[in-house]
């Protein structure tokens, strides 16, 4: 469930980058959008750079998840991450990149709606992209406001 001052706290790696966490906060929510801030941290928690407010609709978000059919394999997987163990439903997508051709991986744990709790993206066998849920417990996933 979507609601005022619902948090998602990831781990995001990113080939030739120092590893960073970034917190989304969705600031205001309505019915056919969403105004988020995301803020990047560095392992300590101070800000590395100004926070970015912005601004989408639930299908442009939903949107992000959607691969092309013929290039995507859906399996069903249990995977752990910082914030807990999910059963998931694993997305496999091969792609084609700047850099050449490649896979993303995107784990959705079934029981949660919303952004993927680990997203992969690999150049051939190099892993160039990495996000992974830190914090699911408490605000990032209550149903209900405090």
């Amino acid at each position: 469930a979507a609601f005022e001052g619902k948090q998602m706290l990831y781990h995001i790696e990113a080939k030739g980058e120092e590893p960073y966490l970034r917190l989304t906060t969705y600031l205001e929510v309505y019915d056919d959008h969403v105004v988020f801030e995301f803020e990047n941290m560095n392992r300590s928690g101070e800000l590395i750079d100004d926070p970015v407010e912005g601004e989408s609709t639930w299908e442009e978000l939903e949107g992000h998840a959607t691969y092309p059919k013929a290039m995507t394999e859906v399996s069903e997987q249990s995977l752990e991450v910082v914030a807990g163990t999910f059963d998931c439903w694993l997305y496999q997508v091969k792609i084609i990149s700047e850099d050449g051709p490649g896979t993303i991986r995107a784990y959705f744990a079934k029981e949660r709606p919303g952004p993927p709790i680990r997203f992969e993206q690999y150049v051939g066998d190099d892993l160039t992209y990495l996000m992974e849920l830190v914090d699911g417990h408490g605000p990032a996933w209550d149903g209900e406001e405090e």
